[in-house]
């Protein structure tokens, strides 16, 4: 998945992320794989797990946002449980949103 940088308080933690993005970059050209980089709403579209935010004004409001996330989130998990049998979920019952966005990214790879 392409990666980006985020401003704000976030910035140095964007600024790790894309270092290893930039290094597991080496690691597979250096493999002869072939890789292909594909925008976060590239992949999700072709999958349908995109929601998008219903806004009452000019701008979302963050409560839209956080509600157009949770519904991603929830279609995201959906479609991994059914198209891997796995419940993505802990022992403590955390629904494990970035495993099934991984596992999707995976399937999606492998369609292409």
């Amino acid at each position: 998945e392409q990666c980006h940088a985020f401003p704000g308080p976030q910035a140095y933690a964007s600024a790790v992320v894309m270092e290893a993005y930039g290094m597991w970059r080496g690691v597979l050209a250096m493999t002869c794989m072939k890789v292909v980089i594909v925008p976060a709403n590239v992949w999700k579209k072709a999958m349908d797990i995109e929601f998008p935010i219903i806004k009452r004004g000019k701008k979302a409001t963050a409560a839209e946002k956080k509600y157009a996330y949770a519904m991603r989130k929830a279609k995201a998990i959906g479609l991994a449980r059914n198209e891997f049998g796995l419940p993505f979920v802990t022992k403590k019952g955390r629904e494990m949103d970035g495993e099934a966005e991984a596992a999707l990214i995976a399937l999606y790879g492998s369609r292409i």
